[in-house]
């Protein structure tokens, strides 16, 4: 495995369908990925959690539970709220794709008429839109703490200004009072 190969989770209870998913996962780029897979949701879940994949691979229809209980359980144990997921789902299962598409996975493959093509531009967008997604909540966080930040410095200035023993007024930009001195008050009148 070379160091920017992806790690991919295949989790689906049916040995052929693993291997099978496996085997096309590989003749994209051998050189690409790093293929694991689980035989369960359970298992599924244990692996992710201690080898953190780029991309799961989950059929729908799991032994100990449905696609659906899986993505909410990896969740809430992982604490991650953006997970490239492709559901493998059969033919017959057409709708279960905008339920699940809508709780976050990028893409519904239908194991019976998966293509390397499908597979591969799957695993691609699933792995950029969690990137993506995990990189907005970051920033997210970032502007909460700005946010945070520039109040804190608001209410600073305006106790100093309160405070002051001098006239001064502090104005928002369309010139209304955020803060005035008590001096500026008995000055000017105006709005505390």
């Amino acid at each position: 495995m070379i160091a920017s190969a992806y790690r991919i989770l295949v989790v689906d209870d049916d040995p052929n369908d693993r291997d099978a998913l496996r085997s096309l996962i590989l003749k994209d780029s051998s050189d690409e990925y790093h293929v694991s897979v689980a035989d369960d949701g359970e298992a599924g879940i244990r692996h992710f959690l201690a080898e953190s994949p780029d991309c799961v691979l989950v059929s729908y229809h799991l032994p100990d539970m449905n696609g659906e209980e899986f993505l909410i359980r990896l969740r809430e144990l992982s604490g991650a709220s953006a997970i490239a997921m492709v559901f493998l789902i059969g033919k017959d299962e057409q709708m279960l794709e905008q339920p699940l598409v809508r709780q976050g996975t990028v893409a519904c493959l239908y194991k019976e008429w998966v293509t390397v093509t499908e597979l591969s531009h799957a695993i691609h967008n699933a792995i950029e839109k969690a990137q993506l997604q995990r990189k907005v909540e970051r920033n997210r966080r970032l502007l909460e703490i700005q946010n945070t930040a520039l109040l804190r410095t608001e209410l600073q200035f305006r106790v100093l200004i309160e405070q002051a023993p001098i006239r001064i007024a502090m104005f928002d930009n369309r010139m209304n009072y955020l803060a005035t001195s008590s001096r500026w008050l008995s000055d000017y009148g105006g709005a505390r």
